[in-house]
């Protein structure tokens, strides 16, 4: 699924979107640095953003690289989705439940 404008996402497409995939809970971030911690995550979001968030360190695939869930509402998601706060080569996409 490439990349998506959420703002100009229709009612029908977002209905779809939700029982096919489930409901956007936040957002995943991965191919981070593998000695990247949840705290450096944190303090990182709170700089950038000034939001106190609390992200969740997933296991990876691989040991080379280090996946994150940000739980967070929509609000504050959009701004997380900005790849400019991520460090480059980094994937940043909507968490699904």
């Amino acid at each position: 699924m490439g990349t998506r404008n959420l703002s100009t996402e229709t009612s029908v497409q977002r209905i779809f979107r939700t029982r096919i995939f489930g409901s956007v809970t936040g957002i995943f971030v991965s191919k981070l640095d593998a000695r990247t911690s949840t705290r450096q995550i944190q303090s990182h979001l709170q700089r950038e953003t000034g939001i106190r968030l609390k992200p969740e360190q997933l296991k990876s695939k691989y040991n080379t690289y280090a996946s994150f869930y940000i739980p967070c509402g929509q609000d504050v998601r959009r701004r997380l989705l900005d790849r400019d706060l991520w460090p480059k080569g980094s994937l940043v996409k909507p968490f699904y439940n």
